[in-house]
Order: C-alpha cells, then structure tokens, then sequence
C-alpha cells in the first residue's frame, strides 16, 4: 500500500464592489419593468431604486417616456425594488433575485397618494422566461451546499440538467476520470467552455475545467445548453459559468471537515480484503467588510488529503517441487546444487527437468511464473 496526497486548493477571492454595477457582462443579471398608474397607463419619470441586500449598494434610474426601465449588469444577489413618482404612493419588491445572465421583470402598478402610501409586492419565479432566448439551468448557493458531492467537486451538478449526460470513463485519455467531462446535446465531452467570474478556466491541454471552486464559495452556477449570446464562443458545447461570493456589511464565516473511509465501500470481486481509504476535505470561508456600504472581502482555503490502497491480484506461489527444482528459459538446477541442465532430448515430456543426480525429475518449468520469486533466476539471466 503507498499512500498518495492530493495537492492543496487554494482558492482566495478578494472582491470590492464599489457600485453595483462593476461586474463583466458574463457574471451580471437584469432587472426591467414599467411602471403604470392605477389605470393601466404609464408613469415616464418615475425614479426607480434597485437596492442590494447586504451590502445596500444602490442603483438608481429613470422611466423613460413609454414608462419602461432598466437596470443592466447587476451583481448576482437579492435585490429590492422601490420605484416613486409625484402624486403617488412608493412601490416595494424585495427579495428578487438576480442570476447569471437571467433577466427579471419587474412591473410596478403605482396607487395613489391618497389611497395608499407604499405598496409593497413580493417577488415571484416566472414559469417561463420570455425575456432571453438562452437555454440552460441556475444551480445557486444553496444547492450547491446541500446536495451530495463526491470529493465536493461542483461540477458533478452538471450531470442533473437536462440534455446532459456524463462521460466519466467512456475515454481512455488523461482527464477521462473528471467530471466536467460531459456531452451536451450528444456533443463531445471536451467541447464545453468553463469560466469563473467570466474569466476563462479551461484546461488548454485536455479542455476541462481547470479551476474547481470550493462549493461554500460559489454564489451562482449556471449552465448554457443552448442558443448562447454572441458574448459567449470558442467551443460548441455547453458554457458552465461559476460565480464566487462576495463579502457583506457583516461578517460571516464558517469551517467545515469532511471525512469518508473504507467502512461503506465494497469489496473489489477479486480481492481478498478493502484496501485502505482515508479521505479528509477540511477549509473554511470568512467575509465582511473592508469600509461598510462600499469594499467587502471574502476569502476561502480548502485542503485535501487522500490515502488510498492499491488493489492486488491473487498471487500464486510456488510449489514444493518448483521449489525443489528451479527452471529457467528449458534450463533446470536442484536447488541443493549449482549446475545447470537442459532437456537432454525432445522425447522428455514438457515438464520433465533432468536433475544434477542424471534422473528425471518433474517440474513445473514456467519462467513467467517464477520470476521473482527466486534472485538466483535473474542472477543467472544476467550471466547469459
């Protein structure tokens, strides 16, 4: 048995937001809406505020003359919509969330000031996006955290979307034990294209992911099957898409182990015992503020540690007569004595070994079979 060390993920991500706004169009969401009054007409000038929970980062928009808004580029998170106008009671939608590239509409219906004062609506999941033609899945934070993970490799939820299949060990290449590799749409698994916080992370030699996040890191998870927009290329297949958590106005941490050994394991059908597995994933996570309302921190560690056992075959041993009589390449020797002698014509029976003494003797003459056991066979294989 040799034990054998995974090397240590590191993975320290330091994110200042100053606005809301200042994230790569790969990694942002949209939140659009109009805003009309009791009637059904439209409100232009309204000033509407996008507000995000947490760090209270802010930002704010007009209506414009058909009484549509928009906010593009928002960092992914929950937000809270409050839209105003002269004469009117304020709106309030909080709890909306912003994925990877998802775009949310939000409608305010504004009541009037008399009536009412503030409205306030809770958000709701569409049953269908109307607003993007892209065809894929958000995995977010928390079912990243609580659904199962084989050694806590996220891209095994690649495996849950629909149009996926994988395509662990179907190959004989290096890397065909990953799990990012996977077929879309009946494509090659090597053709997808793999990004965190829209920077690329691909594996150039064997086009596989080449940064595995940490699961308590990863804020949103997206996949894209099919349809891509044109800020998205290089490869045919699906674009998986992670993005990493920020830090808040408050401090949050948390510090976690994970443990497997042999106990549940099976059996291999040829061996004779469980070879030895140890298996220990230990890290933790902290983020908070660098200065309130505007720069957040957040970092991660993550450790591995695998000892594993090597599975061996059944070994045969000799028997008493191999021992007795050691046979090399048609040549025997009594292992009481030194000479060395061949068959001393072709009618001896495969086998048959002629002793030092001059009588025949029988053996089980199978170099392959023996090699090894006895140093004197590769002593004497080095003197011919």
């Amino acid at each position: 048995m040799m034990p054998r060390l995974t090397g240590c993920s590191l993975l320290g991500v330091l994110a200042a937001l100053v606005s809301v706004g200042g994230g790569w169009a790969q990694t942002t969401g949209t939140i659009r809406g109009t805003v009309t009054d009791p009637s059904g007409a439209v409100v232009p000038g309204a000033r509407v505020t996008a507000v995000l929970s947490g760090t209270n980062a802010s930002r704010i928009t007009e209506a414009n003359g058909d009484g549509d808004y928009v906010f593009p580029a928002l960092s992914v998170g929950r937000y809270a919509v409050v839209v105003e106008a002269p004469g009117f009671g304020e709106f309030r939608q909080s709890d909306i969330g912003v994925n990877i590239g998802r775009v949310v509409v939000v409608n305010a219906k504004l009541q009037l000031a008399q009536l009412a004062q503030t409205v306030t609506a809770e958000a709701s999941a569409p049953l269908i996006e109307t607003s993007n033609t892209q065809l894929g899945a958000v995995v977010n934070d928390i079912a990243v955290v609580s659904l199962p993970l084989n050694a806590r490799d996220a891209h095994q939820l690649l495996q849950l979307q629909p149009g996926i299949q994988s395509q662990i060990g179907s190959g004989l290449f290096y890397g065909s034990d990953q799990a990012g590799v996977v077929s879309v749409n009946g494509g090659r698994g090597r053709s997808n294209n793999f990004t965190v916080n829209g920077g690329e992370a691909n594996d150039q030699f064997v086009n596989l992911p080449g940064i595995q996040p940490s699961p308590d890191t990863i804020e949103d998870f997206r996949v894209l099957t099919n349809t891509f927009d044109a800020e998205f290329g290089r490869n045919s297949g699906a674009v998986v898409n992670v993005v990493t958590k920020s830090g808040t106005n408050d401090f949050h941490g948390s510090l976690y182990e994970f443990f497997r050994n042999r106990s549940l394991n099976a059996r291999g059908f040829f061996d004779t015992t469980k070879p030895d597995f140890k298996q220990n994933q230990f890290g933790g996570t902290l983020g908070g503020p660098i200065r309130k309302d505007l720069a957040f921190f957040f970092f991660s560690y993550e450790g591995r540690r695998v000892r594993r056992g090597t599975p061996s075959p059944t070994v045969v041993v000799p028997t008493a007569v191999e021992r007795r009589f050691l046979c090399w390449g048609g040549l025997c020797r009594d292992s009481d004595r030194s000479e060395w002698h061949g068959f001393p014509d072709p009618e001896f029976p495969l086998g048959m070994c002629h002793g030092c003494d001059g009588k025949r003797r029988r053996a089980h003459c199978s170099r392959h079979r023996l090699r090894g056991y006895f140093p004197e066979q590769l002593y004497f294989s080095a003197m011919l």
